[in-house]
């Protein structure tokens, strides 16, 4: 069975809606790649740990405005269309539940890259715009506590928990404990790949990122566990009190055409009394000290970004 579904193409700088067909039953409903991009030339560009290879791009089919960027983003970042994937959200809902979000979203992305035999490249799942940024956990921390106090009466779960919402990029990085309703990923430490200033970790290096690695309890390479993680990031949000679709296009092609240039310029880490710099704030003399290294300036300094 044949179907067709709009998606977008880029003619200049103006969205084309074409038509284009789908096979709904090799495919699945959920599937679609953006053809029209294998149209696009390439533009010269430099990858730093990764490249288009190593990419998903998660395009929402419902929206123009998430087309247009993903089409941009594609062409400038010459993504294989093999690696496009779109997927329906209705564009105005900037929020959802942690159900909604494993069965709609996160499992489609999981499925869709095993199934088109992308597990051993992809490393960075990038959604266009257009998707739920805050996503409600609260249903897991309840059941969570629910089992733990099932095994051991006098057990405490956070009352409340650390967080009820959380954000879109940040529960795909944790796909593995996401995807399998695992509290481990109500764990401060479950980010396993970041290096820590603590003992445990003395002496251990950086790490280039890949899907491919997993770790241990104390963050060493470890085969065969749980903790593995996939980069994710968002290309912009276009609903609400987001950006314009031309503001989002005009800082993706800066970036891009900023690659493998190497600014100057001076990377500042702000320190004040919000909770997003307190949590952070002992990391940063060493974060400091790494990019010195690494031949570029950076200050730590008091103010709001």
């Amino acid at each position: 069975m044949i179907e067709a579904k709009n998606v977008g193409r880029i003619d200049g700088d103006r969205l084309q809606i074409t038509r284009v067909g789908r096979c709904g039953r090799r495919a699945g409903p959920l599937a679609i790649i953006v053809a029209a991009a294998v149209l696009f030339s390439d533009l010269s560009s430099a990858w730093a740990g990764g490249g288009p290879e190593n990419v998903l791009l998660v395009v929402n089919r419902d929206s123009a405005a998430s087309r247009t960027i993903a089409n941009h983003y594609q062409h400038w970042r010459k993504i294989p269309p093999g690696n496009v994937l779109t997927i329906p959200w209705p564009p105005q809902q900037q929020t959802t539940d942690i159900d909604t979000f494993r069965e709609k979203i996160l499992s489609v992305v999981l499925k869709e890259i095993d199934r088109r035999g992308l597990s051993a490249q992809i490393d960075y799942v990038v959604y266009s715009s257009d998707f739920p940024t805050g996503i409600d956990v609260g249903p897991d921390a309840r059941e969570f506590e629910k089992r733990l106090r099932e095994k051991n009466p006098e057990a405490k779960w956070p009352n409340p928990p650390l967080t009820t919402v959380a954000s879109i990029t940040g529960l795909t990085y944790l796909w593995f404990p996401v995807s399998q309703r695992l509290n481990m990923y109500f764990d401060l430490r479950a980010n396993a790949y970041m290096r820590r200033d603590i003992p445990a970790q003395k002496g251990y290096p950086t790490l280039a990122f890949s899907a491919q690695q997993h770790f241990g309890p104390e963050g060493e390479l470890m085969e065969g566990t749980n903790r593995r993680y996939l980069l994710s990031v968002m290309l912009g949000v276009t609903a609400g009190r987001g950006n314009t679709v031309d503001e989002v296009l005009a800082y993706l092609r800066r970036a891009a055409e900023a690659d493998g240039t190497r600014p100057k310029g001076t990377v500042y880490f702000c320190k004040n009394g919000d909770i997003r710099s307190r949590v952070r704030d002992p990391l940063f003399p060493s974060a400091v000290r790494e990019l010195k290294a690494l031949g570029v300036n950076a200050e730590i300094i008091e103010g709001i970004v």
